[in-house]
């Protein structure tokens, strides 16, 4: 897209977009077996045996409660994007996946705790029928509840781990859903939290059997490689892919280039990410980029994330807007931002 075009698409009218965006959502069409089981069966990469991060004080960290505040930039820009999402972290998916209405969600996170944290939030999507009704599950005052129902609905496989990441996470997470929903109330966008809209989307697609949560590392050689090939064998081009700010924990690896190579992409691909500027702001900046760019740029031998984009130095501009990169790595003027 270009810059006139881009800049024309962010000036629409707030409040059209916030009317269009809360309309019931369309309940999506259940999987037959056959396709239900294609997107089940998929390989997995291993939990993994060591945490990440950006420096050494942040590693071993479980990011079980998202902490990007400003994740409503990439609204706009990602909202009606359909095809397939996949993108690691906890609740931001949802946020995401609720935007940007996919066919199918690949929920990925090489944390083991992460995809147990999913595990029960999909008995919470489907057990309740408002976004107001889902927040009071991880309420203390509902605990006892919520964890009688979760040891119901949960299998048996695995409960026990499920129960007790859901008791260690739901105190951040009841900071982190009355946190989002203040700063998306003011900046008038939507989301499964306030939206009926959004949170029936994000519920029909768990009552479809539509989202895969998951082991799987953007480094890894089995989970990406195996989310391509069914993506590919159920026809939807992968539209949406959120890395988070993991792509600054590492360099641009051979596999992870053999991973991002491998999902079927088409001209509508976006990939969402943050840079943390934690010690800035207590956030990050966020950044969009076209997937025909970021391949450009990984062809071209780009390194690392600051190669294609780093944060500006003006602490103001850190979360006014998204920043935006749509060209390959030799036609570009100024490197990291438009």
């Amino acid at each position: 897209m270009s810059k006139a075009l881009w800049i024309a698409a962010a000036s629409c009218c707030a409040a059209a977009v916030f009317l269009a965006s809360t309309a019931v959502a369309q309940a999506p069409a259940t999987l037959s077996a056959e396709q239900a089981a294609a997107l089940q069966a998929s390989p997995a990469d291993p939990p993994a045996k060591k945490l990440a991060g950006v420096s050494a004080e942040y590693e071993g960290r479980h990011y079980l409660a998202g902490d990007e505040w400003n994740m409503q930039l990439f609204y706009e820009r990602v909202h009606g994007l359909g095809g397939g999402y996949m993108g690691v972290g906890s609740d931001q998916a949802y946020l995401l996946v609720g935007w940007a209405r996919p066919e199918i969600a690949w929920l990925m996170d090489y944390d083991d705790l992460v995809p147990r944290l999913h595990a029960a939030y999909r008995v919470l999507f489907l057990e309740s029928d408002t976004p107001a009704a889902f927040i009071d599950r991880v309420q203390t005052a509902n605990l006892r509840a919520t964890l009688k129902l979760l040891d119901e609905k949960l299998p048996a496989e695995g409960k026990a781990d499920v129960l007790r990441t859901f008791k260690m996470a739901r105190p951040g997470v009841v900071v982190r859903f009355a946190r989002l929903k203040r700063t998306l109330a003011k900046a008038k966008v939507p989301s499964y939290l306030t939206g009926q809209g959004e949170y029936d989307f994000v519920r029909g697609l768990y009552k479809a059997g539509r989202i895969r949560f998951m082991h799987g590392d953007l480094l890894g050689t089995r989970g990406i490689a195996g989310i391509a090939e069914t993506a590919k064998k159920l026809g939807v081009p992968i539209r949406l892919i959120y890395t988070s700010n993991a792509e600054q924990y590492w360099g641009y690896s051979a596999q992870f280039r053999s991973n991002i190579e491998a999902l079927p992409f088409d001209d509508k691909t976006l990939v969402a990410r943050t840079l943390s500027t934690w010690k800035r702001n207590q956030d990050y900046c966020y950044h969009l980029q076209t997937g025909a760019s970021f391949r450009a740029y990984l062809a071209a031998k780009a390194f690392k994330i600051y190669a294609i984009f780093r944060c500006p130095r003006n602490d103001d501009e850190l979360t006014k807007r998204v920043f935006f990169t749509d060209a390959p790595p030799a036609s570009r003027g100024k490197k990291g931002k438009k």
